[in-house]
């Protein structure tokens, strides 16, 4: 039996809300594969937008600082999706070109091109790869470093594109059909 497939959402195949908070994606440009996947989800579309808005436009931890977290742990995992969405974000932010290099192989960049920070950053979600969790030392230094709210912001990015992002590109891309 074929699966039953999904079409990729709009503005124009959306009612109500969905098809409200679509519109001023696409007129921003924001309209993203995952974004159009989630909308045949009604009741989850608005929280899923809130919580990416929240962490790619409204938190504390510097922008650079996020988009290398973002790559590493894209390149860490594997999730070519990530990569290919936030390597032009990544740019937008200030992140080199021999940074990207750096961390396109997954492994944890040591010194280099990478500033006290971003190796903070990218010790914190090395720890969180490969333990689930990180030292006490290190969650000391993120809020001494960057602040309670941004440290505690790091943990939601590595939540949000470690896992929720990856299950969700993994579970819905295969059943999205090419057209609308």
């Amino acid at each position: 039996m074929a699966p039953h497939r999904l079409s990729p959402r709009s503005s124009k195949t959306t009612t109500g809300d969905v098809q409200r908070v679509l519109a001023k994606l696409e007129a921003s440009g924001r309209d993203l594969p995952i974004i159009k996947a989630v909308a045949n989800w009604s009741a989850g579309f608005r929280p899923f937008v809130l919580m990416a808005d929240a962490l790619l436009a409204n938190g504390s931890l510097p922008p650079v600082v996020r988009e290398i977290a973002v790559l590493h742990i894209a390149a860490a995992q594997g999730l070519e999706y990530e990569w290919q969405e936030h390597a032009p974000m990544a740019e937008r932010a200030g992140v080199s070109p021999a940074q990207l290099e750096a961390l396109r192989d997954g492994g944890l960049p040591r010194g280099g091109p990478f500033d006290e920070d971003q190796l903070l950053a990218l010790t914190a979600v090395h720890q969180l790869l490969d333990h689930g969790e990180f030292t006490g030392e290190t969650w000391e230094r993120l809020c001494e470093r960057f602040g309670e709210d941004a440290a505690l912001e790091l943990i939601f990015v590595m939540a949000w594109w470690g896992g929720f992002v990856p299950v969700t590109v993994k579970a819905l891309f295969p059943l999205i059909t090419d057209g609308e």
